[in-house]
C-alpha cells in the first residue's frame, strides 16, 4: 500500500513538472486545445496527489490562510457559475434572462462561460496547493525550479530563431507578425513570461557558482539567462524590457548584498572574472543593438503616457464602470470578454484606438478582449470580495517567507540556497505584478502556472517544519546532507 501511495505522489510531481514545460509550448496556452491539455495534465496530477493523501504520512501541511483563500475563491466562483442570472447569445450578441437557483443572491453573466473559467481556476489553485506541498521537499523544489528555468530558455531560443528566419513562427497573424514572439501571439505576454524565467535562471547560476565541480552548470545557466535577456530585448515589448532591466538591477543588488562578506564567493568571482566580463560586454552590445533596432517604437514611448486618446486609459475607464455595476461579487469568472463589447459604458472615442470584438465561445480569445490591466479585470469578474481573496493569496505568501537556521557551510553563513531562491522568486513576482498593471499576464495559463509556483515557494516557508530534509548548500556538493 505504501509503495502504491509513494508511486501516486511521484507521478503527481512529474505531472506538475510536465505542466510547467507543456503550458508555454502549447501556444501559451491561449488556444482552447492547449488549455484543455493543460487542464487534463493538472487534473491527473491532482487525482494522484489526492490518492497519495490516503496515507497520513503523505498528508500535506499547508498554511491555513492559503487554504482559506482557495476555499473562498472556489466557493464564490462556483456559486456564481451555478446561480447564473443570464445567458449569452453568441449569435445575436446579447444577454437573455434565465432562472437562477436563488434570485436574491448574485450570479454570473453566463453559466457556460463561468463554468469553463472555474474549471481552469480550480486546476490552477489545485496546482498551487500541490506545489506548496512539493516545495517542502528539496528534491522537488529544485526540480520544478529547473523545469521552469529551462523551459523559459527554450522559449527564448525558439523565439530568437524564428525572428532570425531559421524556421517559421508558431503563429501566423497577417499584418501583426512583429507582435509574435516564440509561442506567444502577443509580445507583451511573451516578455512577461521570459521575465518570470530570468530570476530562476540567474538563481541557478549563482547556486552552482561555488563548487568547482559544478562550474559548468553555473556557466550553462548563466548563458541561458543571457540568451533569455537578449530575447526580452529583441521582443518589441518596451514594458517587458524595462521590467527586465529592473529585475537585473535587483538581482545584482541581491547577489552583492548577500555575499558581500564571503571570501569563497569573491574567490569564485576572481576565477570567473574574464568570462563574466566578456558575457556582460556581449550582453550589453546585443541589448544596445536590439534597442537600436526597435528605436522607432521607443521614440513613440512617451505617447503611451498621454492622457488624451490613450487606448489603455479609455479601456480602463470602461472596465472601472463595468466593475461598479456589480461591485461586491462581480459578474462572474470569465465574463469580461463577453460583457466588454456590449457594455453600456463604452466610450465612443475608444473605437479609434481599440479593436472591440465580440467573443465567440470555443475560440481563442483576442488580445483586444482583455482589459490590459489584470487588477481591473479581476474587479469586473470577481468583485471586491474576490479581489480581496486573490490579493491575500498573492501578498499573504510574502508574510514570513524566510527559511530558518541556515548552514554555516554556505558561501555566506547568513544565507543559503533557499534564501537565495526565495529572494529570486520575490523579484520574479514583483516583475509580473507590475506588468499586470498594463497587460494581461495573469490571464494567460502558462504565466499563471509559473506565478503559482513562485507563490507556492513562499507559502511553503510558512509551514514551521517545511524543510523535510536538509537542502544542499552553496559551496558543497548538491547531494550532501
Amino acid at each position: 500500500m505504501k509503495t502504491a501511495i509513494f508511486f501516486f505522489r511521484q507521478v503527481a510531481g512529474w505531472l506538475l513538472g510536465l505542466a510547467l514545460v507543456f503550458a508555454p509550448w502549447a501556444w501559451g496556452t491561449i488556444k482552447p486545445a492547449g488549455l484543455m491539455g493543460l487542464e487534463l495534465i493538472l487534473s491527473a496530477a491532482g487525482i494522484c496527489w489526492l490518492l497519495a493523501m490516503l496515507t497520513p504520512a503523505f498528508r500535506p501541511k499547508l498554511p491555513r490562510l492559503l487554504v482559506l483563500c482557495v476555499a473562498l475563491l472556489l466557493l464564490q466562483g462556483w456559486w456564481m457559475a451555478v446561480n447564473a442570472h443570464r445567458a449569452y447569445n453568441a449569435v445575436e450578441h446579447q444577454f437573455t434572462a434565465v432562472h437562477p437557483l436563488i434570485a436574491l443572491l448574485p450570479g454570473a453573466a453566463d453559466r457556460t462561460m463561468a463554468v469553463g473559467a472555474m474549471v481552469h481556476v480550480t486546476v490552477i489553485l489545485l496546482a498551487l496547493l500541490m506545489m506548496c506541498d512539493f516545495a517542502r521537499s528539496p528534491h522537488w523544489r529544485l526540480g520544478l525550479w529547473k523545469a521552469l528555468a529551462a523551459t523559459g530558455a527554450s522559449i527564448a531560443i525558439y523565439g530568437l530563431g524564428a525572428k532570425a528566419g531559421l524556421y517559421p513562427p508558431m503563429f501566423n497573424v497577417p499584418g501583426d507578425m512583429a507582435s509574435v514572439f516564440g509561442t506567444f501571439v502577443y509580445h507583451g505576454v511573451a516578455g512577461a513570461y521570459l521575465n518570470l524565467a530570468i530570476p530562476a535562471q540567474i538563481g541557478l547560476a549563482i547556486v552552482h557558482l561555488g563548487p568547482r565541480k559544478h562550474k559548468i552548470r553555473s556557466l550553462a545557466w548563466a548563458v541561458l539567462a543571457i540568451i533569455t535577456i537578449i530575447a526580452v530585448m529583441v521582443n518589441i515589448s518596451r514594458g517587458a524590457a524595462m521590467i527586465c532591466f529592473g529585475e537585473l538591477c535587483l538581482l545584482t543588488v541581491l547577489v552583492i548584498w548577500t555575499f558581500r562578506h564571503s571570501p569563497q564567493f569573491h574567490a569564485a568571482l576572481a576565477r570567473w572574472k574574464w568570462i563574466l566580463s566578456a558575457a556582460a560586454a556581449v550582453t550589453l552590445v546585443v541589448i544596445g543593438l536590439a534597442v537600436w533596432h526597435n528605436l522607432p517604437r521607443w521614440e513613440k514611448f512617451h505617447g503611451d503616457f498621454a492622457l488624451h486618446g490613450n487606448g489603455r486609459l479609455l479601456a480602463w475607464r470602461v472596465s472601472w464602470a463595468m466593475a461598479m455595476v456589480h461591485p461586491l461579487f462581480g459578474s462572474g469568472p470569465g465574463s469580461f470578454k463577453i460583457r466588454f463589447p456590449l457594455s453600456h459604458h463604452m466610450i465612443p472615442e475608444l473605437y479609434s484606438h481599440w479593436i472591440v470584438l465580440f467573443y465567440h465561445p470555443g475560440h481563442r480569445i483576442s488580445r483586444w478582449s482583455y482589459a490590459s490591466n489584470d487588477y481591473l479585470q479581476t474587479l469586473v469578474q470577481w468583485g471586491a470580495a474576490g479581489f480581496l481573496a486573490w490579493g491575500v493569496l498573492a501578498l499573504g505568501s510574502l508574510r514570513g517567507a524566510k527559511p530558518p537556521h541556515p548552514s554555516a557551510e554556505t558561501l555566506n553563513p547568513a544565507f543559503d540556497i533557499d534564501q537565495l531562491l526565495i529572494r529570486c522568486a520575490h523579484i520574479a513576482l514583483l516583475g509580473v505584478f507590475i506588468h499586470a498593471l498594463f497587460d494581461y499576464p495573469l490571464e494567460v495559463a502558462s504565466l499563471e502556472l509559473d506565478t503559482a509556483f513562485y507563490l507556492a515557494l513562499n507559502w511553503a516557508t510558512q509551514v514551521p517544519d517545511y524543510r523535510q530534509t536538509q537542502v544542499p548548500q552553496l559551496g558543497r556538493p548538491s547531494g550532501a546532507q
